[in-house]
C-alpha cells in the first residue's frame, strides 16, 4: 500500500486561536477588546502575545472535534501525519504542544517547529509519498508549502484545504471544505 502524506497547522485550524487569544486577553488585561483586530492595535500587541504564548492557556483549549475525526480517517487511510507549527520552540512550548496533542488523542508522526512556515523545506528523501494534502489557516503558507514539495517530486495529486477553525467563518464553507478533504483522503 503507498503511502499518503497529510500536513496540518495547530493555530486556526485544530482551534480557533483568534477566539482563545482574545478570550484569555480580556480574561487577563483590564482594558477589554471587542475583537483580535482591536487587539493587534495595541502597542504592547508583540508583548502580549508571547505573554499569551507561554501563559499555558493553550493547554485547556478543546480542539476542533471535527479535526480529530479527519486525524483518524487519514491514518485509517494510510497517510503519515505531519504537524507543523510556527509556534515558537522555545521554553515549555515544545513539551506544551506534544503535551496537547497527545492529551487530545491527536494522531501524528512527526511535530515540526519552524520560525516560519515559508521557510520551511524538504529533502528528497522525506518526501516519499503519493498524495498530499495541506491543511492551513493562511493561504501564504499553502502556496509555499505546495511549492516546495512540487520542486522536489511530482506527486499523484495534491489538495491545499484553507481551513480557519473559527467562531466567526461561513459555517457552509467550512463543511464544504471539510467535505473536499475527507473526499481526498478517503479515495
Amino acid at each position: 500500500m503507498s503511502k499518503n502524506l497529510l500536513i496540518c497547522d495547530i493555530d486556526g485550524v485544530m482551534f480557533d486561536m483568534n477566539y482563545e487569544f482574545l478570550y484569555w486577553y480580556n480574561k487577563n488585561y483590564p482594558i477589554q477588546k471587542k475583537s483580535i483586530n482591536d487587539l493587534k492595535k495595541d502597542l504592547n500587541y508583540k508583548k502580549i502575545k508571547e505573554s499569551y504564548r507561554f501563559s499555558g492557556h493553550k493547554l485547556s483549549i478543546d480542539p476542533d472535534p471535527i479535526i480529530i475525526e479527519v486525524l483518524k480517517e487519514a491514518r485509517n487511510n494510510y497517510f503519515d501525519i505531519w504537524i507543523v507549527t510556527s509556534r515558537p520552540n522555545v521554553g515549555p512550548n515544545h513539551e506544551n504542544t506534544r503535551t496537547w496533542l497527545d492529551r487530545n488523542s491527536l494522531i501524528y508522526d512527526r511535530l515540526i517547529f519552524c520560525r516560519t512556515k515559508e521557510s520551511l523545506s524538504f529533502s528528497e528523501k522525506a518526501i516519499d509519498f503519493n498524495k498530499v494534502a495541506i491543511v492551513d489557516d493562511q493561504k501564504k503558507f499553502l502556496r509555499s508549502l505546495s511549492v516546495s514539495l512540487l520542486n522536489l517530486k511530482d506527486f499523484k495529486s495534491m489538495l491545499l484545504v484553507n481551513y480557519k477553525s473559527s467562531h466567526f467563518e461561513n459555517k457552509s464553507e467550512k463543511e464544504q471544505k471539510l467535505k473536499e478533504l475527507r473526499s481526498y483522503i478517503n479515495d
